[in-house]
């Protein structure tokens, strides 16, 4: 059980250390302190219920089930688009397989239930991407844009 604050954190965490990259930071920024710059925040979710009569005990608190898309986003300094794109591609692997593998190993520090949305397995792929033009402040970019999908559940206090 982790709130979403925690799951962004974890993922961030798991990305950190990717080969290439200059800085990885747990929220969108302003201004880069240097590219490739990788990003982490969420974009969209919804939250239900965990269960229709609330906790798993009548001693328990209720649960609540949220299922969010993360956005990890790799950007490049766009210079010179030949180069800048040659030097994005290798995130196109390397970003997938670490979130694949943090998801496999321990599901990002048990920090989340399910990749997608378990009541509509097969609806959607739980990894989705875009690649093209971004910027950050003022600095054009080339970026990987990955949608992560994950679903996790919360105590209600």
């Amino acid at each position: 059980m982790a709130s979403l604050a925690v799951v962004c954190a974890n993922i961030t965490n798991e990305l950190r250390t990717l080969d290439g990259l200059s800085e990885a930071r747990g929220t969108a920024i302003e201004k880069a302190p240097g590219f490739p710059l990788l990003t982490v925040y969420p974009r969209v979710g919804f939250w239900r219920p965990g269960s229709a009569a609330g906790g798993r005990s009548s001693t328990d608190n209720p649960m609540r089930w949220g299922t969010h898309t993360i956005n990890i986003v790799v950007h490049v300094a766009r210079r010179d688009l030949p180069w800048d794109i040659a030097a994005a591609m290798p995130f196109a692997d390397s970003v997938p397989n670490r979130l694949m593998y943090g998801y496999h190993r321990d599901k990002f520090g048990n920090s989340i239930t399910a990749l997608s949305d378990p009541n509509n397995r097969g609806g959607t792929a739980p990894l989705t991407y875009e690649f093209g033009p971004s910027a950050v402040g003022a600095q054009d970019t080339v970026a990987w844009t990955f949608a992560l999908d994950v679903t996790v559940e919360e105590e209600i206090t």
